[in-house]
């Protein structure tokens, strides 16, 4: 089967199944000769077996065989290879697979132009340096499309689809639908609104865009690691990190009441970021130089009264303060602006993208998931996720005493949400997922919405973007948390005076038009950009990808004096396309 490139940026779907059955009721013959090849044995194989010898038999099952890719291709599955980043992380180009040497979390870097950038930064624990140039290029992911689908059906919001370049057919793209014709579309705040209204994201679209922004379960070794501090931090002696995870016992006993115990995300960084820290101090020391804004990263606001700190203070920085003035207080204040000034929001950073500034690394996300594992142990009481978007706090309540699951708002003495408490939860581990993506608050377990999501309004301008905004509590119970991820929602970039911009899309007959964009936003060329003389019309819809098959990694091989590169399966990468 040839792979047609992809020059641009996730089971069979059941119109392919009905298709595959009627593109070859002509062809019996060609099924009858293959299916007799197919069966072991059978007393009915006398009664079909075909005319002529052995040889004759070989030679027409393989052109029947060659036919039917032939017609296979043509009408129903097409291979295509990915050759560019645009649907990064959920399609890869060209890159290079890159294990993190501190938290050895495995990431794609892509490539640009055919060469890639000489150092990483890991998108787990923020470790930069990461050396490249040793490594192998891999390819594109290999994606197999249903050609027929849209000759079934129409498509459908946020669902992956292969069409020709509208500005040169000769190519394809691939890129994710987000409005359908008729439709106004607007990109507000990272966020697509549709004739004035979000497009919310059902659970398992959500699942398809997500992206990690840390594992726990890649924790950089502490030792080789001076920089880095956790990001998952619980209240002592309450929360006890294990071999894996973490374990709470919050039960009442005879010298302490119980009491809620918290385990907080922080979005600790490394270096740099863009954002501000401020701290309170009376007045700057008498005896110290006093910092200029304009050029020192610290400095001391008079007005407010308020230490500043742009991006994280660097240990230098933090010693040659200090070292300033002996004042407690001041010293004091110093340590502890260091601290918390590497507690920073969380942006569209995109470990698959060149590390030059402005390629999705400055716009604050405040759409996230928390998915965890938890094994409940004992206890009457109960066990919360809350998660904050700067404007409110949810909070997901699993109450063992009410056997109840609830969803509460900050301030709301009522439930929002309520829900009984599955009685597995006390049997077996529990995968739970709360995300805050696209103004609505949605709850799972092991997969399944356990009440209808909870729409949000529009979020309030001008709150700043929260620091910790993801803690887990306990209070009465005892139970072991096994993993811990947080991910966030695709942050799409406006192009200028995009979020002041409305695109119309024609509903016309055979002029039906399409919004597409990719998911890696900071670099993807789509919608936003080809301006109002191109458009994707229905006519250039090509079919929907629905499968990442035969992906291979490149590796050295050495015979003697003699180097080579030999591709290998990777089956990790195997996956359906969402």
């Amino acid at each position: 089967m040839n792979r047609r490139p992809i020059h641009e940026k996730p089971a069979i779907p059941p119109e392919a199944r009905i298709l595959l059955s009627c593109r070859f009721v002509c062809g019996i013959d060609l099924w009858r000769r293959i299916g007799f090849w197919l069966l072991s044995s059978s007393s009915a194989q006398s009664e079909f077996r075909p005319s002529g010898g052995l040889g004759r038999q070989v030679i027409e099952f393989f052109v029947c065989l060659a036919l039917a890719v032939i017609l296979f291709k043509a009408f129903l599955i097409e291979g295509y290879v990915i050759t560019t980043g645009s649907m990064a992380p959920t399609l890869l180009g060209y890159h290079k697979q890159i294990n993190c040497p501190s938290c050895s979390y495995e990431f794609a870097l892509g490539i640009s132009n055919g060469q890639a950038p000489e150092r990483a930064v890991c998108p787990n624990c923020d470790f930069a340096g990461i050396e490249t140039s040793s490594l192998m290029f891999n390819d594109g992911d290999q994606v197999l499309v249903s050609k027929s689908t849209y000759s079934v059906r129409w498509p459908k919001r946020w669902e992956v689809a292969v069409f020709r370049n509208p500005n040169d057919t000769s190519e394809a793209y691939v890129k994710r639908i987000v409005g359908l014709p008729g439709e106004q579309i607007q990109v507000r705040r990272g966020d697509v609104f549709v004739n004035g209204q979000i497009a919310r994201k059902s659970l398992d679209v959500q699942r398809g865009l997500r992206i990690l922004v840390h594992d726990h379960a890649h924790q950089p070794v502490a030792n080789e690691s001076a920089d880095w501090q956790p990001r998952w931090t619980g209240e002592q002696p309450w929360w006890q990190p294990r071999a894996v995870g973490f374990a709470v016992d919050t039960r009442p006993e005879k010298d302490r009441a119980a009491q809620w115990a918290w385990l907080t995300y922080r979005h600790w960084i490394r270096r740099g970021g863009k954002h501000s820290t401020r701290l309170k101090l009376a007045q700057w020391p008498a005896a110290a130089p006093l910092p200029s804004p304009s050029f020192d990263p610290v400095y001391f606001d008079e007005k407010s009264s308020e230490l500043v700190c742009r991006g994280a203070m660097t240990d230098e920085t933090r010693e040659r303060l200090v070292g300033t003035s002996k004042e407690r207080k001041f010293q004091a204040a110093i340590e502890q602006l260091h601290t918390e000034s590497h507690i920073a929001p969380l942006t569209d950073f995109y470990a698959y993208n060149r590390q030059i500034p402005g390629n999705g690394d400055s716009a604050v996300v405040r759409d996230l998931m928390v998915v965890t594992k938890v094994d409940f142990k004992a206890g009457q009481g109960e066990f919360r996720i809350e998660m904050n978007d700067g404007s409110e706090v949810y909070a997901w309540v699993f109450d063992t005493r009410q056997q109840q699951i609830r969803l509460h708002m900050r301030g709301s003495s009522a439930p929002v949400r309520t829900a009984p408490l599955p009685a597995k939860f006390a049997r077996e581990t529990a995968l739970l997922e709360m995300s805050l993506f696209d103004r609505q608050v949605m709850c799972a377990v092991d997969g399944d919405l356990v009440f209808e999501p909870w729409e949000l309004p529009p979020a309030p301008r001008g709150k700043p973007a929260p620091r910790r905004q993801v803690r887990l509590g306990a209070n009465g119970i005892r139970l072991h948390v096994l993993s811990l991820q947080v991910f966030r929602d695709v942050y799409y970039t406006a192009d200028g005076n995009a979020d002041m911009k409305t695109w119309e899309l024609s509903n016309q007959a055979n002029q039906e038009e399409f919004f597409v964009l990719g998911d890696n936003s900071p670099i993807s060329v789509d919608s936003r950009l080809w301006g109002p003389e191109i458009v994707l019309t229905s006519q250039l819809l090509m079919g929907k990808p629905f499968l990442v098959h035969l992906p291979s990694r490149t590796a050295q091989l050495k015979l003697g004096n003699w180097q080579g590169r030999l591709r290998v399966p990777d089956f990790s990468r195997i996956r359906y396309i969402r």
